[in-house]
């Protein structure tokens, strides 16, 4: 078989049949794009909800040692009394102060999962798009290379 270069019939044929394996590639592709997408943005969502659970969680129990540290205050009025209590609640104010610390790494994690979430849309509406395209050049190249093949059988019958 020659090179077909030689036969428009050959030509559309064989090129038809180029292009459907061309365009299936990046269908394929961008089908992963999306889904790789979609992975990262539920790694990064399931990330996020824990760091806000647990934040949540070590904000409560903070909360709850600062009432039973207030509780057990009650009555209490000697020297030696105050300056526990005062020592706890400066322990407390330092774990408070931790737990601050933390509100920024949330909010970086809150906004990489919202881009990463509209990235992940953005690759879904390609992906569907390219698959609208591909099916519609898909058709139509199976009708050109049934065409270029059918005629490419013609013409080879014609001559013999």
């Amino acid at each position: 078989m020659n090179i077909p270069t030689d036969n428009l019939n050959k030509c559309l044929a064989i090129g038809s049949l180029l292009i459907m394996v061309l365009l299936l590639n990046i269908s394929l592709q961008n089908y992963e794009r999306s889904k790789l997408s979609l992975i990262e943005v539920q790694a990064n969502i399931d990330e996020y909800s824990y760091a806000v659970e647990k934040y949540g969680k070590d904000s409560d129990k903070l909360g709850k040692e600062f009432d039973d540290l207030k509780k057990s205050q009650v009555g209490k009025d000697t020297e030696d009394d105050i300056k526990a209590y005062l020592s706890s609640l400066l322990k407390l104010q330092q774990e408070h102060v931790k737990l601050n610390m933390r509100e920024p790494e949330i909010s970086k994690l809150k906004i990489k999962t919202t881009k990463l979430l509209h990235t992940a849309e953005l690759h879904t509406h390609i992906k569907n798009i390219w698959f609208i395209i591909s099916l519609v050049c898909f058709s139509i190249c199976i009708i050109t290379s049934g065409f270029g093949f059918y005629k490419w059988y013609k013409s080879e019958n014609s001559s013999s």
